[in-house]
């Protein structure tokens, strides 16, 4: 994978690894959309029953944003979830309600209390992460699942 691919969709394929959800990674550059003149990447990830997802990366050379994290991110959780061979339809499962509802993408920035409000412009140092649908709590940074303690949250 190219480093901007690898920036992006990295976080959230090392999840989809620590659940050993198998996946296999296209990488098209083309022209970018927006500016015909520079080149952009549409990523296909393949899931296990065939389908594809698209996640766009970006132009080579940019800086990745947590913003391009967070899409691939929601792109990746819902084709988990969509993939009937897995059968996965709570991925990644919230320590706090198991069984109960997947965790969900967000950004958070750890000095902020309303992580909806985000605007990543305003908040540089944002981290992408999973929370609970519920409560709205932190579980861990997107990436991060296999070394998050399940078991001491669930108490």
């Amino acid at each position: 994978m190219r480093p901007e691919t690898a920036a992006v969709l990295g976080p959230v394929l090392r999840d989809w690894d620590s659940y050993r959800i198998s996946y296999r990674v296209q990488e098209d550059w083309a022209p970018s959309p927006y500016d015909p003149d520079s080149a952009a990447a549409i990523v296909m990830v393949w899931t296990s029953d065939g389908s594809g997802t698209g996640v766009f990366v970006g132009a080579p050379g940019e800086p990745v944003t947590a913003l391009a994290v967070l899409a691939a991110a929601n792109a990746l959780h819902d084709a988990v979830i969509d993939d009937r061979l897995l059968g996965m339809t709570t991925w990644p499962p919230c320590p706090l309600h198991p069984a109960s509802h997947p965790l969900t993408p967000r950004l958070h920035d750890p000095d902020q209390t309303h992580e909806q409000d985000l605007d990543e412009a305003l908040y540089p140092d944002v981290d992408v992460v999973w929370t609970c649908l519920r409560t709205g709590e932190v579980v861990c940074r997107v990436g991060e699942l296999e070394s998050a303690s399940f078991e001491s949250m669930s108490g």
